[in-house]
Formats: structure tokens, sequence, C-alpha cells
């Protein structure tokens, strides 16, 4: 498959589901929270790439292998942690201090 329409369908799918959960919410979708959402989901989509064929490079070049697959957990594990965090904010409820 190639990474780039992964990641276009990922993005595309990933914006409407926030869409519909801000719309289901009866909340207002900003614009800065949408590309935030976007720009997270990208990352984490490439990181998966970059993890995936890090195994690709053992053979050339170890050690950028290496730090390919390192780089690609971290990516995964910080912007999948943004976008569900994102997403798990749309649901939680304000409380008014008495």
């Amino acid at each position: 498959m190639n990474p780039a329409w992964v990641t276009i369908v990922a993005v595309t799918l990933a914006v409407g589901v926030y869409s519909g959960c801000c719309l289901w919410r009866r909340r207002a979708v900003g614009w800065e929270e949408l590309m935030v959402y976007a720009i997270n989901v990208v990352g984490a989509v490439t990181g998966v790439y970059m993890f995936v064929d890090s195994f690709a490079l053992t053979e050339l070049k170890p050690q950028n292998a290496i730090f390919s697959a390192i780089t690609g957990i971290c990516m995964v594990i910080i912007f999948g942690q943004k976008s569900l965090g994102a997403i798990a904010g749309l649901f939680r409820k304000e409380i008014e201090p008495k």
C-alpha cells in the first residue's frame, strides 16, 4: 500500500469521526482544533510507516534502522495519545463550581 494513500484515508476518516463527535455533543467544530487533530493523526500514521520501513533498512544501515524504529514508536505513542485525548476531551463534562 502507498503510504500517502493510507495517510489521506486515515486523516479523512479521523476528521470525519472527530466532526461527528462534535456534532453529536452539539459542539461547534473549531478550525484550530480540527487542524491540530489532523496533524496529530498524520504524525501517528507516519510513525507507523517509519517503524515498518525500518525493517527494510536493517541490511543496508542497521544503525539508521534502529533509530528509525525508535522514532516511529515514539511518534505513534505521542501523536496517538494526543489524538485519542482530543476525542476523549469531547466527551468530558464541564463541571461548574458552586
